[in-house]
């Protein structure tokens, strides 16, 4: 067992996580193939950029993570069915060669409770005894993974402590990943603006569930942050949310959405666990107050007497705090 303590979402159910895993060097086929190796279950062809896995812990998604091949397979597929000329196909066949260095094949998990979690492990081992290649394997890959625990409460002072918590540690986060150079331009984990952390941080901020999301939305209206609440709050006020964004692939769903920059398959010293981890550790911080309390009083202290050197600083400060609470 990788954890021993179960935890409990705001339904006082065994909290599950869903986990999201980009990789390069095995087809989407074969990787169902593989999940199948690892868990038994049935394998179901929705095209060749796109199979499903139903197992006794629920349903695999396995595709390539391109939008536009995904969509020329899927015509392709129509095509052979009706024995119309696949037009579709060709276009696809001729694609797939220039692209096989960039669009990864990605495992999207079912819901999973800590107790099962060795199923990603023993996935994961599978995928690296089969080749398959992650961030660090080229400079051209920027693959990523990404995490979705549930939430354990509905309360505003909850997810604002979670908030807060990653907004201090996420320098430290990001300096414990080898982030490369292709993930780096891609702008995949924009920080919050400094400006929505100071308001965030700022100890008399005490916002009910209304305030929190119309704050975030006025400082975050993307997808594109390390920690997108927008699937959480889409949730908890889809009107409110939709008001501001209508972007149809933020999904409405329970869970913080834990978009990690890297997926290092392939190096020994490393493994998806080590970064659940160091989401716990963020999770122990966001339920100590007393800690809070002094990271964040430190970090706009610092924000507002240092100028260009603000980000290096206060890594190095955080750093520390990090290593006293542990």
């Amino acid at each position: 067992m990788i954890f021993r303590m179960k935890t409990k979402n705001f339904k006082d159910q065994n909290r599950t996580v869903g986990f999201e895993i980009e990789f390069q060097g095995l087809t989407p086929e074969k990787t169902a193939n593989l999940i199948v190796d690892c868990l038994d279950g049935d394998v179901e062809k929705i095209s060749d950029a796109c199979f499903k896995v139903d197992s006794q812990y629920g349903e695999f998604k396995v595709e390539t993570d391109a939008k536009l091949l995904k969509e020329l397979a899927q015509s392709s597929e129509k095509n052979i069915k009706v024995k119309k000329f696949d037009f579709e196909g060709v276009i696809k066949d001729i694609l797939e060669p220039i692209t096989q260095e960039l669009v990864p094949t990605e495992i999207v998990s079912p819901p999973l409770e800590e107790e099962n979690f060795n199923i990603i492990k023993k996935i994961e081992e599978s995928l690296h005894d089969a080749g398959a290649r992650g961030t660090n394997e080229s400079a051209y890959f920027a693959f990523a993974m990404q995490f979705n625990p549930e939430i354990t409460s509905k309360e505003s002072s909850y997810i604002l402590s979670v908030l807060r918590s990653y907004i201090l540690l996420s320098s430290w986060l990001q300096s414990q990943i080898d982030i490369g150079l292709t993930r780096e331009l891609t702008g995949y984990v924009d920080d919050f603006p400094n400006d929505y952390a100071e308001i965030v941080l700022d100890q008399d901020y005490h916002p009910d569930l209304s305030k929190l999301i119309d704050d975030y939305l006025e400082y975050n209206p993307t997808r594109n942050r390390g920690l997108d609440f927008l699937p959480l709050f889409l949730y908890l006020d889809e009107e409110r949310v939709r008001n501001v964004v209508t972007d149809e692939r933020v999904k409405a769903r329970p869970t913080f959405h834990y978009r990690l920059p890297s997926c290092q398959l392939g190096l020994e010293s490393w493994n998806i666990f080590v970064e659940w981890k160091r989401w716990c550790l963020l999770e122990r911080i966001a339920n100590d107050k007393e800690i809070i309390s002094k990271m964040s009083k430190s970090f706009i202290d610092l924000y507002h007497d240092s100028n260009l050197s603000f980000e290096k600083k206060w890594l190095r400060l955080c750093n520390h705090y990090v290593e006293d609470f542990r």
